[in-house]
């Protein structure tokens, strides 16, 4: 008898520390429910969209490293590249001795990125896929990984690297950056919930700098990265 009634007291001292588990699950669920801006939240009211930017991105994704801020600019003007609008953009700033690697960067979100995609997923695509890899490009973390022939070769295209990708003057280095993030946003698409209208308008973008390629000079340089990077 003793022991039974051991146990029913063991029984409710579980049930009540249970309790008091659950009761604070439910009320951090709560708290994040109610304060936290979600995707369509944002998309249905641009006064929240600094606040999904700043809160629910930062807290529930984090940052790239060496991004500072993410900013929302509510303008009805629209920035083309290529034919394309941009729905987000990153800006650096670069160095006199940039060399491939830059202090920081920060990151700009359009009016239409909210407005014209059609859920969470294509936002994140667009953000965590692309734009976080150009931060990764700029802070100097993304080894070029070429193929190559000799170490003639090689030594050949390290000088072409430094020249035409690693100066902001070069001519390959925006188109570089582009297709890096390009390509590291495709890879990610079979984990994102995205239509077959956004998977056609960024392949598209990433053939339209693969196509730049072959209006360059045969180099080695320019022959790795037509293998490195071929059309979808």
């Amino acid at each position: 008898m003793a022991r039974r009634k051991i146990n029913r007291k063991r029984n409710i001292r579980k049930f009540v520390v249970a309790g008091v588990l659950s009761i604070a699950g439910i009320s951090a669920f709560l708290h994040k429910s109610f304060d936290s801006v979600d995707f369509l939240e944002a998309k249905n009211n641009f006064k929240l969209r600094q606040e999904y930017l700043d809160e629910t991105i930062k807290e529930e994704y984090g940052y790239a490293e060496g991004l500072k801020k993410i900013d929302y600019v509510h303008s009805t003007l629209s920035i083309k590249r290529g034919g394309f609008s941009t729905l987000i953009s990153t800006y650096v700033n670069v160095p006199a001795n940039y060399r491939g690697s830059t202090l920081e960067t920060r990151v700009e979100v359009y009016r239409r990125a909210f407005d014209g995609l059609k859920n969470e997923d294509e936002f994140l695509s667009m953000l965590i896929d692309h734009e976080y890899r150009h931060t990764d490009l700029f802070r100097g973390r993304v080894k070029l990984h070429l193929p190559l022939n000799s170490a003639e070769e090689k030594e050949f295209v390290e000088k072409e690297i430094r020249e035409r990708i690693f100066d902001i003057n070069g001519d390959l280095w925006r188109i570089y950056a582009e297709l890096y993030a390009y390509s590291s946003q495709i890879s990610q698409f079979p984990k994102r919930k995205i239509t077959n209208e956004f998977r056609k308008e960024m392949t598209e973008m990433y053939n339209s700098y693969v196509d730049s390629l072959y209006s360059k000079e045969e180099t080695p340089l320019i022959l790795a990265l037509r293998k490195t990077f071929v059309k979808n």
